[in-house]
């Protein structure tokens, strides 16, 4: 029984050994809680990830040798992380809206970026007769940026 575990453990010993790059891991996330969801201890505190691949998971400590020269570290302060999570819900009206429609906004830099944006693209739908719009409920606020559409 004693030579079996021994063998067992040096195995255990030698397949760590070799799974860590000499380098580190890509990325280290830690003091954090990393949702684990197995049977066993749900959460953990810090995970190694090198490449595409979660290579281990457990406390801040323990994955502090994981840690190389170009090794990335972020504390999480407590954060949560959900390893593989990917949010897949669309609204499928939407596809065509956002195609046909809707205003990418991500250049906008100002209030006069977006209302500029927006009545290009009114402009352009009216020429083409695409112009419509429905009535959305509304909590009521107003806001200046609104104003000189």
């Amino acid at each position: 029984m004693i030579r079996s575990s021994s063998l067992a453990g040096s195995l255990l010993v030698a397949s760590l050994a070799v799974s860590q790059p000499d380098s580190g891991a890509d990325l280290v996330l830690r003091n954090g809680i990393i949702l684990k969801m197995d049977d066993s201890r749900h959460t953990a505190e810090a995970i190694a990830i090198d490449g595409e691949r979660i290579v281990a998971v457990g406390s801040s400590a323990d994955i502090e040798r994981w840690i190389g020269p170009v090794t990335r570290v972020i504390d999480l302060a407590r954060k949560s992380v959900i390893p593989g999570l990917n949010e897949t819900h669309i609204h499928v009206r939407d596809l065509g809206f956002q195609q046909h429609y809707a205003v990418n906004l991500e250049e906008a830099l100002s209030i006069e970026d977006v209302q500029r944006m927006l009545r290009l693209r009114l402009e352009e739908l009216q020429a083409a007769g695409k112009l419509g719009g429905w009535h959305y409920p509304s909590t009521g606020e107003t806001g200046p940026w609104l104003f000189g559409l």
